[in-house]
């Protein structure tokens, strides 16, 4: 899970590749970024306690592309928005 650093919200990196970066063009190119969806937040994953370095912080971002890629693929989902 991630926190929120500005506003303490709780969420997951799925959660936020769904809802908060749902149509961003980045959100499938290893972005490492994660964006808040109760604040809209943009803050870079390496920010959170557990990812401390670039290499964690790349690795998380193409791990969930893969997933996010994976699933629009598997329902038939084109494109980016």
């Amino acid at each position: 899970k991630f926190k929120c650093p500005y506003c303490g919200f709780e969420f997951s990196l799925l959660y936020a590749r769904t809802f908060a970066c749902q149509g961003c063009s980045e959100a499938l190119r290893s972005c490492p970024k994660v964006r808040c969806q109760k604040c809209d937040t943009e803050f870079f994953i390496n920010e959170t306690p557990r990812i401390n370095t670039k290499e964690q912080q790349k690795f998380m971002a193409d791990h969930i592309c893969d997933v996010v890629e994976d699933y629009r693929n598997r329902h038939g989902f084109v494109g980016n928005r």
